[in-house]
């Protein structure tokens, strides 16, 4: 292959030394050696070839020197040993190659002082990075200073920590507050904290037949939640609106005792960020509550379904919600109420994704 003009091995996973013959094929242009895994010194007769245009040897695991003959490639336009592992300095007649119109040595292990003519003219800061012994006043942020005094740079480092990070932190957490006052003033803009609720008594009670028949004979695909003493099915009313229904455990004494003062504690809680209690349904078979359907589900599905993703706008509205619920609750009224299992499961979203705190409350 003595008339090989251009060589292509990039980008695979060849192992071993800078392969041997190609210092001698004098005719060749290019050679892109990059992103394998090469070792070894890079061999100084690549020097010879006069024709090399393009040579790009980056991502590899060549080491040692830099070799000087490169200041004899008088042809070469384009010069590439990033990601090595070489060291000493940078061949000062690389700046004198007339052609040479872009080069990088970033992330090896060079030092001294970067050459200033030629190609070094108007480099680029990409081109040295990663070459913490490498000074050379014409760089941008790569600077004699950094090696001599590389005691007082690290002091500096951590002044400038220990200013930034605090005004960071501390930035962050106005800009938290600010967002939460303003979304608190646009909830008040909008409506006060106790809304028109439909009361309890302000709907007819509806009887177990009806229940029967809005869920379909409670038919398992109805079924949308089950608690440790109830269970909750989606239901169409007669007039159409899509409800949900919460039926007790029947068996449980508790639940039952519990049914009456909870019915009356209803009676009177009027907020936008409860679950609406549309009406009741009390009988010898069954004991239910017929709350307005949220079509969103619980924010226990929102948070952890892969399919559901809630923005950081939506999670810090969702939480002002619930805890401007929960201080209804507490001080909304002269016999403060208590929610008895407060979790994402019992936190339910409309179609806006509104927050509404469900489930047991005890006075």
């Amino acid at each position: 292959m003595s008339g090989l003009l251009y060589l292509d091995v990039s980008q695979n996973s060849t192992e071993g030394g800078f392969p041997s013959d190609i210092g001698v094929r004098k005719a060749i242009v290019e050679i892109h050696l990059s992103s394998n895994h090469f070792s070894g010194m890079i061999p100084s007769r690549l020097g010879k070839l006069q024709n090399l245009q393009h040579l790009d040897l980056s991502n590899n695991s060549f080491f040692g020197q830099i070799p000087l003959s490169f200041g004899n490639l008088v042809s070469l336009d384009f010069l590439n040993l990033s990601l090595n592992a070489l060291s000493g300095t940078i061949p000062k007649s690389l700046g004198k190659l007339s052609y040479l119109k872009s080069i990088n040595v970033s992330f090896n292990g060079l030092e001294g002082e970067i050459p200033g003519d030629g190609v070094f003219a108007n480099p680029t800061l990409q081109s040295f990075l990663g070459n913490k012994g490498l000074c050379g006043m014409h760089i941008l942020e790569i600077s004699v200073y950094a090696i001599t005094n590389p005691g007082k740079q690290s002091k500096h480092k951590e002044v400038m920590l220990k200013i930034v990070t605090p005004m960071v932190i501390s930035s962050l957490v106005i800009f938290l507050l600010v967002l939460i006052w303003v979304m608190k003033r646009q909830k008040k803009g909008k409506s006060k904290d106790v809304e028109k609720v439909t009361e309890i008594m302000t709907h007819q009670l509806v009887s177990y037949h009806m229940i029967q028949r809005a869920t379909n004979n409670f038919d398992e695909s109805n079924l949308i939640g089950v608690g440790s003493s109830c269970y909750v099915y989606k239901g169409t009313l007669s007039s159409g609106t899509a409800v949900a229904i919460k039926v007790l455990d029947l068996e449980n004494e508790q639940v039952c005792k519990r049914f009456d003062i909870e019915c009356e504690v209803m009676r009177n809680v009027r907020h936008r960020n409860l679950v609406p209690v549309i009406t009741t349904c009390s009988s010898d078979c069954i004991r239910a509550f017929v709350l307005q359907f949220m079509p969103n589900g619980s924010l226990e599905n929102r948070l952890y379904r892969e399919d559901f993703h809630l923005s950081l706008h939506q999670r810090v509205t969702i939480m002002l919600d619930v805890a401007m619920a929960i201080e209804y609750l507490h001080h909304g009224h002269v016999t403060p109420i208590v929610h008895c299992d407060l979790k994402p499961a019992n936190v339910l979203l409309d179609e806006d994704i509104v927050a509404h705190v469900g489930e047991t409350i005890r006075v």
